[in-house]
């Protein structure tokens, strides 16, 4: 996905491990872990995935778990477009 230039115009991408005790900056510029950021938004199974807007705030539902393969990137694209129209909302 990083590679598609369709996504790479709407969406900076990054992968959290729940169990990795790597340094992070989060959204408040504060030194946590990846895990500790994970815990913090509730993840509790992977993959989720969370859109934020620059400030930290949740744009759209979290997409969580990976059931069906057919529909994954449909429901992908669903949320970064609910995620943008927020922020067009918001400006």
């Amino acid at each position: 996905m990083q590679r598609n230039p369709e996504y790479r115009s709407k969406v900076m991408m990054r992968e959290i491990g729940t169990d990795n005790a790597a340094a992070l900056v989060d959204f408040a510029g504060k030194t946590t872990t990846q895990a500790e950021f994970a815990r913090k938004h509730g993840v509790l199974m992977v993959p989720t995935v969370m859109l934020f807007g620059s400030r930290g705030e949740a744009l759209a539902e979290p997409l969580v778990g990976f059931r069906i393969a057919d529909y994954y990137g449909y429901f992908l694209d669903q949320r970064i477009d609910a995620a943008l129209a927020r922020l067009r909302e918001t400006r």
